[in-house]
């Protein structure tokens, strides 16, 4: 392993020591570029889902990721079957070069006070 590569393996886990985030680890599986799919973990509050998808989107241009309540299977590929879409409960797009970043709730999942928040 040459000495570069030891640094940056070295860099990379005291960033993630040192980072100052609440949100939990939660595996994701990639359905696309960019794209990430997630099973909500039972208990876990809709204000924690937007930090966990920036935290999967960090150093992306363009990322998405949707998620499911658990028990329920998330999308294996795109685009999301009519099933898939309609058993949503959060959706996070993420555009840099735009400056788009947008989290959505299923409202009836997690309550929201402005209803342009809800799937």
């Amino acid at each position: 392993m040459k000495m570069t590569t030891v640094a940056a393996a070295i860099a990379a886990l005291a960033l993630g020591a040192c980072s100052s985030s609440s949100a939990p680890s939660i595996d994701a599986k990639r359905i696309a570029p960019a794209t990430f799919a997630i099973v909500v973990p039972q208990g876990l509050g809709a204000g924690e889902l937007p930090e966990l998808a920036r935290q999967k989107c960090a150093g992306q241009q363009i990322c998405q990721l949707f998620a499911w309540p658990a028990g329920q299977s998330p999308a294996t590929a795109m685009p999301l079957t009519d099933r898939e879409a309609s058993s949503l409960v959060f959706s996070y797009s993420l555009n840099r070069m735009t400056g788009l970043e947008r989290s959505l709730w299923r409202c009836s999942s997690y309550r929201r006070a402005a209803k342009n928040e809800c799937l």
